[in-house]
C-alpha cells in the first residue's frame, strides 16, 4: 500500500538532508539598549536589542538609533561583516571612483566586494551613502547566504508578492528565496515594495534572524539542478514541476529546511540526490527502460562522495520510493545505504488488479467532464463542447449514440463551452455550464433551460451569474433542506490573488435566474493534506442517508488528477468543510488511469456510480473517456463498491 507524504515519505527527506544549515527566524533574547528612540512598545524593540547585544549594530549617536531612517549601502556591508564574524583588514582598499581613501567604511566595502555581496553600478561607482532599496537588500542578503552556503529554512506557505514578476524583475529569485524562508513578508496588499528604502530597524531584524543559526553545516546537501539560486528545493525533475513541489513540501514538513540547488558536483558535497535523468556518470541512464510504475535506486561512491541517484518516469513513485528507503536504510537518525546498491522496484497499489471489478469504461471515444442524467430508462451524458450522447441499451458501456448539439449558443459566447450539467427542477431541465464572454473575455457560469433532456437549451440567466471580474467555472446545483437553490462553483486559480483555486457558493433565486447573495468561500485547493495542485474543479453535492453533506471535487494529488471528498462539518453548504484524506478515485488506488471531474448518479440497476473522465492528461495514448465507477455509502462517506463484485 502506498504510504502518504505526511508521514514516512517526509521522514526520508529529513534523513537525506541530515545536517543542512538553518537560519532561524526567531529573535535572540533582548538586552537593555541605550537608544531613546526605540520604545519597548514598538515591534522592532526586541530585534534592535538583539542586534545591538550581538554587536551587529550601533546607533547614529550614543542614544539615538534612528530606526525609521534609511540604511546605506556602506552600513549594510558593515552589518553583514559583523554577522559573519569576518576579520576585517583595516588597510584594505577598493577601486570605486566615488569612494575616498580613509573613509570609515572602506574596509567593510572591500570585504563585501571581495565576497561578491556588494557589486558596483554599471558606471563603476559604489554609492556607499546611497539608501538601500528592499530589492537591493534582498539581493545582498541572498548573495551573503550563497557565499556562506547557508540553506535557508522553508517557512509555512505565504502568498506570492503581487508586485514581483519573474519575467520583468531582476531581483525575483532573491525576493522569492527570502519569502519562502519567511525572512521577507509582504504588506497587507501582499506587496514586496521593491523600490521602497529599507529602514535601519528592518535590517537589524534581518540581521538577528540570519545570525541565529549562521554556522555552516558540515554536510550541506547539494541537490542536482539546472538552477543557481537559493529558492528552497528547486530540484531538477525531468520536466515535471510537481516532482520539485513534492520534495520541497516533504523537506518543509519534516525539518523546516530547504536544499541548495546547483548544477555541478563539487568536493564539498557529501550526498547528491538526482531526481530523474542526469548527464553525470553516477546518474547517467538511470531512467532507461523504466516503466511508468517503476523506479530505480543507484548508490555509488567516488572520491569520498556518496551519490544517491533516483530514477523514475512518473512523479507519484516518489512516495513509495521514499517510504522504501526509510523502511530499509534509516535507523537511529542516520541514513546508511549500501554503496553498491542498484535496484529496480515496481510500485504497488492497494486495489491493483481490481479496476475491472468496479469501473465501466464507455464506448464514447472522447468526452470530458461527463454528467449523466437518467430519464425514462434512457441515459443522457453531457460533456465539454456542449455535446450530448444518449444510451437506450441500459448498459453503461454502450452503445452510446451521438454526439448531438443540444445548446443554442448565445451571441456573447466566445468559446470555452465547458462542463455542462443538466438538473431537473420544477418540471424543467436546467443546464449549469461555463463559457467565455465576448463582453468581459472572462470565463463564467451561466444557466440554460429546456423542456426536454434533449434540448434545445437556451440561455435562461442574464449571461454569467458569477462575478464579472472573476474567472469562474464548473457551476453545480444544490437544493438545501429548506428547498432553497444554491450554485456551488469554482473561483478559478487563474484569477485569484494568490493563484490558488477556491470553491465558492451563492444563493440562487427560486427561478434560477441569478444570485441573490454574495459568494461565500468554502475552501481552497491548498486545504487538503494530500494536495499537489492549485485547482478546484468539478464540484458535485451529495447528501448521505445519515444526513451528511458531501462534496466531490477534483484537484491533483501526487499521482495526478483525482476525485476528492469534502464533508461539511455543520451539514450546511457554507461549511466549514473538512477535507477527507482518502480520495474517491485516484491513480494511486488501481495504478491504471488518472482522471477526475466527477458526479454521482443512480443507475437503472439500482447501484450508485461515480462518473468521471479518464485520463485527464491530454498527452496520454487514448482520449478522455467517460468512466463509471460503482460506489456506495460507508460511515457517512463514499467508497468504491467491491461488495457487489
Amino acid at each position: 500500500m502506498i504510504k502518504r507524504i505526511s508521514g514516512i515519505a517526509a521522514a526520508v527527506i529529513a534523513a537525506v538532508i541530515l545536517s543542512a544549515a538553518v537560519i532561524a527566524v526567531s529573535a535572540t533574547p533582548t538586552v537593555g539598549i541605550p537608544f531613546e528612540d526605540v520604545p519597548e512598545s514598538e515591534w522592532y524593540y526586541s530585534e534592535i536589542a538583539g542586534a545591538y547585544g550581538k554587536g551587529f549594530v550601533t546607533g547614529r549617536s550614543a542614544n539615538v538609533f534612528a530606526p525609521e531612517e534609511n540604511i546605506t549601502r556602506a552600513e549594510i556591508a558593515t552589518l553583514l561583516s559583523r554577522v559573519d564574524g569576518a576579520e576585517i583588514d583595516p588597510k584594505a582598499t577598493v577601486s570605486y571612483p566615488d569612494v575616498r581613501a580613509g573613509e570609515w567604511y572602506v574596509p567593510y566595502l572591500a570585504w563585501a566586494t571581495t565576497k561578491g555581496i556588494l557589486k558596483g553600478y554599471p558606471d563603476g561607482t559604489a554609492k556607499p551613502n546611497a539608501p538601500v532599496t528592499r530589492a537591493e537588500m534582498a539581493v545582498m542578503l541572498a548573495r551573503y547566504a550563497s557565499m556562506r552556503e547557508l540553506t535557508l529554512p522553508a517557512a509555512p506557505k505565504t502568498d506570492a508578492f503581487s508586485d514581483v514578476d519573474s519575467f520583468k524583475n531582476w531581483y525575483f529569485g532573491e525576493a522569492e528565496t527570502l519569502r519562502f524562508a519567511g525572512i521577507f513578508g509582504g504588506d497587507s496588499a501582499r506587496k514586496f515594495n521593491p523600490d521602497s528604502n529599507a529602514t535601519r530597524a528592518e535590517v537589524a531584524a534581518l540581521a538577528v534572524r540570519f545570525s541565529a543559526s549562521a554556522d555552516k553545516a558540515e554536510s550541506t546537501v547539494l541537490v542536482a539542478s539546472g538552477y543557481k539560486n537559493l529558492r528552497p528545493a528547486v530540484i531538477y525533475a525531468d520536466g515535471d514541476e510537481r516532482d520539485a513541489s513534492f520534495v520541497s513540501e516533504a523537506i518543509r514538513a519534516a525539518t523546516g529546511k530547504g536544499a541548495i540547488s546547483v548544477s555541478d558536483s563539487s568536493s564539498k558535497q557529501k550526498i547528491e540526490i538526482v531526481l530523474g535523468d542526469a548527464d553525470r556518470p553516477e546518474s547517467e541512464g538511470i531512467v532507461d527502460g523504466l516503466g511508468e510504475t517503476e523506479y530505480r535506486i543507484r548508490v555509488t561512491e567516488k572520491d569520498g562522495n556518496i551519490t544517491v541517484a533516483i530514477g523514475y518516469r512518473r512523479y507519484f513513485v516518489l512516495e513509495e520510493l521514499t517510504a522504501r528507503i526509510i523502511d530499509a536504510y534509516y535507523t537511529n537518525g542516520e541514513l546508511r545505504m549500501p554503496k553498491d546498491l542498484d535496484t529496480t522496484v515496481k510500485v504497488g497499489f492497494p486495489y491493483e488488479g481490481r479496476y475491472g471489478e468496479v469501473v465501466t469504461e464507455s464506448d464514447i471515444p472522447q468526452l470530458r467532464d461527463p454528467f449523466v442524467l437518467e430519464e425514462d430508462g434512457v441515459y443522457y451524458v453531457y460533456g465539454t463542447g456542449w455535446r450530448m450522447y444518449k444510451n437506450t441499451s441500459g448498459d453503461l458501456a454502450g452503445p452510446w449514440e451521438g454526439p448531438y448539439d443540444v445548446v443554442e449558443v448565445p451571441a456573447d459566447c466566445k468559446g470555452d463551452k465547458w462542463a455542462p450539467e443538466v438538473h431537473k427542477y420544477n418540471g424543467k431541465y436546467y443546464m449549469f455550464t461555463t463559457y467565455r464572454s465576448r463582453t468581459t473575455d472572462n470565463r463564467g457560469c451561466a444557466i440554460f433551460r429546456a423542456n426536454s433532456p434533449e434540448g434545445p437549451f437556451k440561455l435562461w440567466s442574464d449571461g454569467h451569474v458569477t462575478p464579472a471580474d472573476w474567472y469562474s467555472i464548473d457551476g453545480t446545483l444544490y437544493i438545501d433542506p429548506n428547498g432553497d437553490p444554491w450554485m456551488v462553483f469554482v473561483h478559478e486559480h487563474v484569477s485569484t490573488d494568490n493563484k490558488v483555486g477556491r470553491m465558492d457558493a451563492a444563493h440562487l433565486d427560486p427561478e434560477l435566474k441569478g444570485f441573490v447573495s454574495e459568494p461565500v468561500e468554502l475552501f481552497t485547493a491548498h486545504d487538503p493534506v494530500w494536495t499537489n495542485g492549485t485547482i478546484t474543479d468539478g464540484p458535485f453535492m451529495y447528501t448521505c442517508e445519515d444526513g451528511s453533506l458531501l462534496m466531490i471535487w477534483s484537484n491533483y494529488d501526487v499521482f495526478g488528477y483525482c476525485v476528492a471528498i469534502a464533508k461539511s462539518e455543520s451539514g450546511d453548504v457554507t461549511g466549514p468543510w473538512a477535507q477527507i484524506e482518502d480520495r474517491l478515485y485516484s491513480y494511486g488506488m488501481f495504478g491504471t488511469w488518472e482522471g477526475g471531474h466527477g458526479m454521482i448518479f443512480r443507475a437503472l440497476d439500482g447501484n450508485m456510480y461515480l462518473s468521471y473522465h479518464s485520463p485527464n492528461d491530454k498527452t496520454a495514448d487514448r482520449g478522455s473517456v467517460p468512466c463509471f465507477m460503482r460506489i456506495r455509502e460507508e460511515n457517512g462517506l463514499l467508497v468504491p463498491d467491491f461488495k457487489n463484485s
